[in-house]
């Protein structure tokens, strides 16, 4: 990264004779190498700063939250999703994809996810009620930029599964200002393209 630092010092043992030209050659060969080494070494550990920050994000939320792949795989979910997943109605996990609570909505959530992790992303919303509650589980579907700290997380096209469902709920625009860091007006335009 041109922005930071590596300093790397060669240095002989005191009383030894100073650096011939041919240790000057060998070291002038090696300094493109050892360039970039620390830039993949800067990129590493960004990645897993990102990453970090990505996972502490998600899981201060109230919210139930996900960040899937395309294909539907579940990279993190944070407590609240864990405690979501687990009523089977809202959203649940089969062989570590996430899918809707019946057959219907597993269909339309497929079709949202890939819609956030295609070439050109789209977000989306499915609704629908409770059979048990009769409440309505409200999600949201957000593509997420790998330069996006919970984008991090995937490495790879990605979206944020946001849901309410049957029980204490928050509300999607208060969800989508803790996310996104927007404003009221924001998030509430964001919730109705989505």
């Amino acid at each position: 990264d041109d922005s930071g630092f590596v300093y790397l010092s060669f240095a002989r043992p005191p009383g030894s004779t100073p650096f011939a030209a041919d240790s000057h050659r060998r070291i002038d060969r090696l300094y493109p190498h050892l360039a970039r080494a620390a830039r993949i070494a800067a990129r590493l550990e960004r990645a897993t700063c990102g990453e970090q920050l990505g996972r502490a994000v998600l899981d201060q939320l109230h919210a139930a939250a996900c960040v899937v792949d395309a294909r539907r795989r579940v990279l993190h979910a944070n407590a609240a999703a864990e405690r979501m997943l687990g009523d089977g109605e809202t959203l649940r996990i089969v062989a570590g994809r996430l899918i809707g609570g019946n057959s219907t909505t597993a269909a339309r959530l497929e079709r949202a996810v890939m819609a956030a992790c295609a070439r050109c992303p789209v977000a989306g919303g499915l609704s629908w009620r409770s059979a048990v509650s009769g409440e309505r589980i409200q999600v949201q579907i957000v593509p997420l930029a790998i330069a996006h700290a919970l984008g991090a997380l995937a490495n790879q096209p990605a979206a944020l599964v946001l849901a309410s469902g049957p029980g204490p709920r928050s509300d999607a625009v208060h969800r989508l200002q803790q996310v996104f860091d927007l404003t009221a007006a924001e998030a509430r335009v964001l919730a109705a393209l989505s």
